[in-house]
């Protein structure tokens, strides 16, 4: 790993900033050795303080291109001096998804995000597998995924997943025979499921967004997150 990125690591714990790799978990040690982007979300409260830390370790904010810039999403690099490397990060405030400006969506659940986060042996916090397996899900239909990395997500959430799993990470925005087409879903490897009859459990209707939608993915999505405007 890169000095710069263990850096990173020790200031964003040591001041208690809540943040997570929210997406990618499988090569998860990449981004933080200059191999590719790092997903980082971080909440709310937090995120001047983890903006201070990034420019205190002199990582520069650029203005990403109108076209490929999504909401509440910033892009923050910075030379790790001792190899010469490059590093990127994704700094997220929201967890969003989708087409911008065409069909993007924001995950409403995030406090579970941090709740259920894993610590790895590099104190790096991870998405849990099964919150980012069920985002994986929702991705499917709204981002272009390559074979590739989905064949290296599914072996990943297969891997670490078990039905009893997704019931005791996923019980508070799912019911269990959601959970059970889900975990049928992963051991088939299909990318797609029967429609399911979903009711609204913790979010109000102004939270939902209720456009006519089909497939699990999208009746996923129109409980647990809201369309960007």
């Amino acid at each position: 790993m890169l000095y710069k990125s263990m850096s990173l690591i020790k200031k964003f714990n040591s001041n208690k900033i809540h943040w997570l790799v929210w997406k990618g978990c499988y090569h998860y040690i990449d981004g933080f050795c200059g191999n590719g982007d790092i997903d980082i979300l971080v909440m709310e409260r937090d995120m001047e303080n983890a903006k201070s830390i990034l420019v205190d370790l002199a990582f520069v904010h650029y203005k990403t291109q109108s076209f490929l810039a999504r909401d509440f999403v910033e892009d923050w690099i910075a030379l790790d001096e001792l190899t010469g490397t490059l590093i990127h990060v994704h700094l997220y405030q929201k967890i969003v998804y989708g087409h911008p400006y065409v069909e993007e969506y924001c995950f409403l659940p995030m406090q579970l995000c941090f709740e259920k986060a894993v610590i790895t042996k590099e104190s790096i916090y991870i998405q849990n597998p099964a919150i980012e397996y069920f985002l994986f899900i929702c991705r499917l239909n709204y981002e272009h995924i390559t074979k590739k990395k989905a064949e290296l997500s599914w072996r990943y959430f297969q891997e670490r997943l078990s039905v009893e799993s997704l019931k005791v990470e996923l019980n508070t925005i799912l019911k269990d025979n959601e959970i059970d087409e889900l975990f049928k879903c992963l051991q088939s490897r299909e990318f797609a499921v029967p429609k399911l009859k979903l009711v609204a459990k913790k979010y109000t209707l102004k939270e939902i967004h209720n456009a006519k939608i089909i497939g699990i993915c999208k009746l996923l999505i129109a409980r647990i997150a809201a369309r960007v405007s």
